[in-house]
């Protein structure tokens, strides 16, 4: 199980199988999938893996730098992914939105995206949740949501759902 190769002794991959090997297997694929199906069944597995932070009990501070490296590039995957499929497939793109929000509860951009596609999909009940959910979230840290941010959750409230939108959520 262990191998040596003019360097230093390693886990040999043909017989051991490592959850972060995985995952970044899974996040080549996610971006350089060939079809917005075959990026998201990478996000899927990504997200099967990605339980929470690259070893969280570790507090050395070797670990700091890989660990937010993996958190930003999980985050960056399901992003990515969601503004491309946020027009075909809004619901999809909702649900990868929300997994993003869990890896950086403080972006506001996040949470605007999310309620926009609420807005999309006729939601507009759950904008009204989703501004509240930032705004206990902000406060944790003593901060609240930007005015910018307040007036565009208003601005969607108010919005009527597009044909397009009642038609997807019927």
């Amino acid at each position: 199980m262990i191998v040596r190769q003019d360097g230093p002794y390693t886990l040999d991959p043909e017989r051991v199988s490592v959850d972060l090997w995985k995952a970044y297997k899974s996040l080549d694929a996610a971006r350089s999938g060939h079809s917005n199906e075959h990026r998201l069944a990478a996000l899927q597995c990504i997200g099967e893996l990605y339980r929470g932070d690259l070893a969280e009990d570790v507090t050395a501070e070797w670990i700091e730098a890989p660990r937010e490296a993996l958190r930003r590039d999980v985050l960056d995957a399901f992003s990515a992914l969601a503004h491309t499929i946020d027009d075909t497939d809004p619901e999809r793109a909702l649900i990868l939105l929300e997994r993003a929000r869990t890896l950086d509860r403080y972006n506001q951009t996040l949470y605007e995206g999310i309620a926009r596609l609420q807005a999309r999909l006729g939601q507009q009940d759950a904008i009204t949740r989703t501004l509240a959910l930032l705004t206990k979230t902000l406060a944790e840290i003593g901060e609240h949501p930007s005015q910018e941010t307040v007036a565009f959750c208003a601005f969607l409230q108010r919005r009527r759902p597009t044909n397009r939108s009642r038609d997807q959520a019927s």
